[in-house]
Parts: structure tokens; C-alpha cells; sequence
């Protein structure tokens, strides 16, 4: 069972090394095979090199970018009997977003700043603690959002969103960066800064396929993640009934 667990440790290890590695890739040189990369004629932007025919925009210009708030905790009026989803920056973690862990009232919707962020749209985690600041995520329903996400709604089906949602994800890093630049102690990015972001925007072809190849390589990461769990369970179980006495080894 060790050695079954080690096993599967290292494959999730080589596809997240090879997510990483086709990030990089698909961003700077598209959909391409790796031997006719050196064929694709690149231009250099503020997001780095990309093919030349793609065009380069901003979050703001392709989309409409807000946030929400958190309803008074202690007015039950905007809890009780809620039915309309509202999530929180830990469901970044989730990459796509399925369903809420909170509902809101009707009351609530009226009275404080929850706009409508639509199916299809992102979440990006603009404050929070450990690893939830810069990530984001795709909403798959209508929701509202608290004050601690961004939502990036797009403007029209121009731009596919699952493709926008890895570019984002390959950014990680850079958007923790800047939310802890020019001395800020705070560690927070802005609505206002995410407006003005760069974001790569070729044909919307080309963001299809690249979505496809990086969904395939999340779905293997996922089927391995829970092959893990799975074997990690099995492993505590065993151990359990083993020490117990519930399964006897043989001392011959």
C-alpha cells in the first residue's frame, strides 16, 4: 500500500511538472507541436513573447470587473431561508466552482452591494491568507460574491472562458507578487488593478484548443488526486484493523 501510494505521489508530481511546463508553452508559442515552436514568429509584449497574430487586451476592456460584500452576519433577515448562491475567496481552491457553501436572502440582494455574477465568469481571490490570494476560478452558476473576489464578467462569447481561466492560473504567482509590492504589508490586489491587467486574446479557436489540451491534463491531475485519497484511506483502514487486531497476520 506504500509503495502504491509513493507511486501515485510521483505521478501527480510529473503532471503538474508537465501542466507547468505546457502552460508555458501553449502561452508563448499557442497550440503548436514542440518541434515546430522554432517556426512560430513571436512579438514580444508586456505579458512576454506571444505568436505574433495574437492580440493583446486587458481584463477591463474584455470584461466587467467588480466585487461583492459580506450581509450582516447578525441580521438573520439576509440568511435565513436563503436561496441565492453567494461564495467566498476559499472556493478559489476549487479551480471550477459547482456549487455554493452559502445562500443569501432577496432582502440581502437588495440592501447590500451583491451584483450578479454570471455563469461562466471568474473569481479571482484578492485578499486571503496562505495560498488563496491571487488564485482564481470559474463559476459554472449564477452567483453573488463577497468582498474578498473579484468576479470578471465577459462581455461577449469572444472570449472563452476556460481559456482565460488557465491564463489566470499561470499568473498566480505574479499576482501575489504585486499585491505585496511597493512596500504593502496588507498583501491585497484591487478591482481597479485587475482592470488594467494584460491578458492574451487570439482567435477564439486558438483559446479552444489550448483550453482542451489543459482540462485534459487537470482531468488526468484530478483522476490521480483521487486515487490518492482513495489509496490514503484504504491505507489508514488497513493500519487501523491491523492494530486492532480485526486482521491477523500470520506468524508462520
Amino acid at each position: 500500500m506504500q509503495e502504491a501510494k509513493e507511486k501515485t505521489d510521483a505521478v501527480i508530481a510529473a503532471t503538474k511538472a508537465l501542466k507547468a511546463a505546457m502552460m508555458k508553452h501553449l502561452f508563448t508559442y499557442g497550440p503548436v507541436p514542440l518541434e515546430e515552436a522554432n517556426r512560430v514568429v513571436l512579438k514580444e509584449t508586456e505579458i512576454g513573447q506571444v505568436p505574433e497574430g495574437w492580440e493583446i487586451s486587458t481584463l477591463g476592456k474584455i470584461a466587467y470587473v467588480g466585487n461583492g460584500s459580506t450581509p450582516k452576519r447578525d441580521n438573520p433577515a439576509y440568511w435565513e431561508n436563503g436561496t441565492i448562491p453567494w461564495i467566498t475567496s476559499t472556493k478559489v481552491h476549487d479551480s471550477i466552482i459547482t456549487q455554493a457553501d452559502f445562500f443569501v436572502t432577496e432582502l440581502a440582494v437588495r440592501e447590500c452591494h451583491l451584483p450578479l455574477v454570471k455563469k461562466g465568469s471568474l473569481v479571482v481571490a484578492i485578499t486571503g491568507q496562505g495560498k488563496t490570494l491571487g488564485n482564481t476560478a470559474l463559476v459554472s452558476f449564477d452567483t453573488r460574491v463577497n468582498q474578498h473576489l473579484a468576479y470578471v464578467k465577459f462581455n461577449d462569447d469572444s472570449v472563452v472562458s476556460e481559456f482565460m481561466l488557465k491564463f489566470m492560473q499561470s499568473r498566480y504567482q505574479q499576482l501575489r507578487d504585486v499585491s505585496h509590492s511597493a512596500g504593502s504589508t496588507k498583501g491585497a490586489l484591487t478591482c481597479g488593478f485587475l482592470k488594467t491587467y494584460p491578458v492574451p486574446l487570439p482567435s477564439k479557436n486558438v483559446q479552444m484548443q489550448i483550453a482542451q489540451i489543459l482540462s485534459a491534463l487537470d482531468q488526468k491531475l484530478a483522476a490521480e488526486q483521487s486515487r490518492k485519497e482513495a489509496l490514503d484511506t484504504l491505507f489508514t483502514s488497513l493500519l487501523h484493523d491491523l492494530m486492532t487486531a480485526k486482521i491477523r497476520v500470520s506468524a508462520a
